[in-house]
């Protein structure tokens, strides 16, 4: 005899339940933080979407979506397309995709972008 109407109880468990819904999200799915040694040369990644990376013989590949990112000796590739190029000697490339926008950075040299569609 804890609650005598029912109905009443059950409106106010619905309100609440519409309130906490109808709050903005604002977290990301996923976020891949990868890392791959090719040769002398470290491969950083972070990627606003699950992605894997594949280090080949003198490059790596990244992958998320449908797109491919390939850093190889001297430049890196976005779906087969030229996006920079990097210094042969670079120790440490660092590419970053968030929001749709790619970072590629060498050795902390000047950064160069690109939009991934």
């Amino acid at each position: 005899m804890l609650f005598r109407n029912w109905g009443l109880m059950a409106l106010a468990i619905l309100v609440i339940a519409m309130a906490n819904g109808c709050r903005p999200t604002t977290s990301r799915v996923s976020r891949a933080n990868l890392t791959a040694v090719v040769g002398p040369r470290t491969i950083k990644a972070v990627v606003d979407n699950p992605a894997f990376i594949a280090p080949k013989e003198n490059s790596a590949i990244i992958t998320f979506g449908t797109h491919a990112i390939s850093v190889e000796s001297d430049q890196v590739l976005l779906d087969g397309t030229k996006v920079a190029d990097i210094s042969p000697d670079a120790k440490l490339v660092s590419v970053n995709v968030d929001d749709g926008v790619l970072t590629v950075t060498a050795d902390d040299v000047q950064p160069t972008t690109a939009t991934v569609k």
